[in-house]
């Protein structure tokens, strides 16, 4: 009994990864068609090919838009039906409990996750060189040198703070509480994994492993996911006043500015890990996970563990359900092919 429920935890905390890439495709059509509509209604154009072209045009200039829109919706949905089909309704109190890392700390980690996503950016840089590749087409770029305003408010609210939040909310918050219930470092691995793939492409993917390890290490030992949030918005708020910098600065002038921002962030990033690791020390397999005050832990998972079936729970007993499996074989799939035809 014990192992079927959590299992069902699990499984559902990766299953929720999928829910939400289904569901995003399936709103941003909808919103995408809705968008057609309006212009259809708007532009007064009888002749269909003028009209498709006018569509297409929308549709690319409000692409940012309809990707917030249907993430901000999918992000949600997914987390709740998975939450309610693994019996954890009462969970997220424990996602945002009172952080155990302070404002000090947590600003020098802001700086650390940055310096750590330019050891992501150099990997890429790698990953072009060996594979011939040119690199992804980035629309958020476009979106943040459109002359609408209104685009522009939208992609900063969604890329520095929306998404952010909602990711976090997802893989720190629902993933790595289910996945960390039967190893900590385990949790920490799969959820960076499919934070990862979920991006879309292996170029982001590299990086963005590589910052959920440290987000998934952070939250865990901060007992709360909003030291995540907060460094999850530095990181994505500095590549885009890295990216406006680079556009709106003469290319010299540019280079001094994305340098010493980049000194600053390493510096204090450096002493932020330091610090951390310090405080925090490595993930013990021996905390009491059973606390009622801890990150992971509702009434329904400290009910039915005990100390005896801890001792049982780690990779054998996850990876022995095939759902695992599956999710993983879907996510790689999906960013494969996104890989492929962008």
């Amino acid at each position: 009994m014990n192992s079927k429920l959590i299992k069902n935890g699990y499984n559902w905390g990766m299953i929720a990864v999928v829910i939400q890439v289904i569901l995003s495709f399936a709103v941003a059509m909808v919103a995408s068609m809705v968008l057609g509509v309006i212009v259809s209604a708007t532009t007064g154009i009888t002749d269909q090919n003028e009209l498709q072209i006018k569509i297409i045009e929308a549709q690319q200039s409000y692409g940012m838009v309809v990707n917030a829109v249907s993430y901000i919706i999918a992000n949600s949905c997914a987390v709740f039906i998975a939450m309610a089909a693994a019996r954890r309704k009462g969970a997220i109190k424990n996602w945002f409990g009172h952080s155990k890392i302070g404002v000090g700390l947590g600003s020098l980690l802001c700086t650390s996750i940055i310096a750590l996503g330019m050891i992501g950016s150099m990997i890429i840089n790698l990953y072009h060189t060996v594979f011939k590749s040119s690199g992804v087409t980035e629309s958020i770029a476009t979106s943040l040198f459109s002359d609408n305003k209104f685009i522009f408010v939208v992609t900063i609210l969604y890329v520095c703070i929306i998404g952010p939040f909602l990711e976090e909310f997802l893989f720190r918050g629902f993933v790595l509480h289910e996945t960390y219930s039967v190893s900590p470092m385990l949790g920490i691995v799969i959820s960076a994994v499919l934070f990862g793939l979920f991006h879309g492409n292996f170029e982001q993917a590299i990086n963005a492993t590589l910052l959920g390890l440290l987000l998934g290490y952070v939250t865990l030992k901060a007992n709360s996911i909003w030291p995540a949030v907060c460094m999850h918005i530095a990181n994505n708020s500095f590549s885009c006043i890295a990216t406006l910098v680079s556009e709106k600065c003469p290319e010299n002038q540019a280079s001094v500015i994305t340098g010493a921002m980049a000194i600053f962030c390493i510096v204090f990033g450096i002493v932020g890990f330091v610090k951390l690791f310090k405080k925090c020390g490595r993930l013990n397999r021996n905390e009491d996970i059973l606390d009622s005050k801890s990150f992971i832990t509702d009434e329904k998972i400290a009910a039915i563990m005990t100390k005896e079936n801890k001792k049982s729970l780690g990779a054998s007993l996850m990876f022995s359900s095939p759902i695992p499996y599956i999710v993983f074989a879907i996510m790689f799939g999906f960013c494969l092919i996104l890989t492929m035809t962008t």
